[in-house]
């Protein structure tokens, strides 16, 4: 990793507490961006989308929780669920839209990879 040799320079000079704080904050900092990348692959994305920031995969991620509640709850299987929403004969549920650089987005338009 890249950042490694930056904070050891960097620690390098500091005093034992310090040092250890840093250590720890970079910890905290690696184990929320490795729990963000495990969550990014599990929400469906649009085929051509860069990497999402952080905001927008927990906006994701609760959209598609959103609508996988919808489908739960339905009469539907989620196959048929999914393709009348994308017809339009069932609404999708408001909680399913995410937005994300100023456009809304329904779950339910989007594809796994």
């Amino acid at each position: 990793m890249s950042s490694l040799p930056l904070l050891s320079f960097v620690c390098k000079n500091k005093n034992g507490a310090h040092k250890s704080a840093l250590l720890k904050s970079f910890n905290i900092l690696f184990s929320i961006n490795s729990a963000f990348d495990e969550l990014r692959v599990h929400v469906p994305t649009f085929p051509y989308e860069k990497r999402l920031s952080k905001i927008d995969t927990l906006r994701l991620a609760i959209a598609y929780i959103a609508l996988l509640r919808e489908v739960l709850v339905s009469k539907y299987d989620p196959l048929t669920y999914v393709e009348k929403c994308l017809k339009g004969e069932i609404k999708c549920d408001p909680s399913s839209a995410w937005n994300t650089s100023g456009k809304n987005h329904f779950v339910c338009n989007f594809k796994s990879i």
